[in-house]
């Protein structure tokens, strides 16, 4: 069993939040039970991620882990550390939506005294804007489009002329801080006084979308 390897779940990397800011918290560890003492080891280097392989590793004997959410000991081969306290793959969970926080993403978010997803964080505590197009609010978690400095909801983010939906790759124009597609900005060029000018910037759709939380 000492030769043995085994393929480890995807390791989380938990996030604390102190007000509104995010700090990464290294102390998460995905351990692995072993059935025989002499093969405990202490396991302080980074876990790899799923995919990947890792020989097991374990800080204490099993008996003398409990988990923090229900309190039992923790017989499972895997389980998770986070925040210097155990868990059960199957304990550690959202505290709004009861998702296993081991299955969704790579990072998990604690504050008020509440485990949260990344969804749940950024509806609770995320920081709101509003659509450029339609002045309503855009939630934190929800995705969207930016252009410039402009941020709009999915289905705001259409020609303001035409109201043509651009799709991935087509060019569009921001001018005077509108979005116009090619046609509706070639045409109102032409038509343009001579001695007028407009601020204008050329994009191209974006592979990707954004989400609605401010870039870090």
């Amino acid at each position: 069993m000492a030769g043995s390897k085994e393929s480890s779940p995807p390791c989380l990397e938990p996030v604390t939040t102190d007000d509104d800011d995010l700090h990464e918290m290294p102390t998460l560890e995905i351990q692995t039970n072993l059935d025989l003492a002499d093969e405990l080891h202490d396991h302080t280097g980074p876990v790899p991620m799923s995919g990947e392989e890792m020989s097991p590793a374990l800080m204490k004997p099993a008996n003398q882990q409990e988990c923090m959410a229900c309190k039992k000991p923790i017989t499972d081969r895997f389980f998770l550390k986070t925040m210097d306290q155990y868990w059960h793959e199957d304990c550690l969970k959202c505290s709004c939506c009861d998702c296993r926080l081991g299955e969704v993403g790579s990072t998990l978010f604690s504050k008020a005294n509440l485990l949260l997803c990344r969804r749940d964080y950024l509806r609770l505590f995320g920081t709101t804007g509003y659509c450029a197009a339609c002045k309503k609010m855009i939630p934190a978690f929800e995705m969207v489009m930016r252009a410039k400095n402009n941020v709009y909801h999915l289905e705001c983010f259409a020609c303001q002329q035409c109201m043509h939906r651009f799709c991935v790759g087509d060019r569009f124009y921001l001018v005077d801080n509108k979005i116009l597609c090619e046609f509706d900005y070639e045409e109102r060029m032409m038509f343009a006084n001579l001695g007028g000018s407009s601020n204008h910037q050329t994009n191209s759709m974006p592979n990707g979308l954004s989400n609605g939380m401010p870039p870090s």
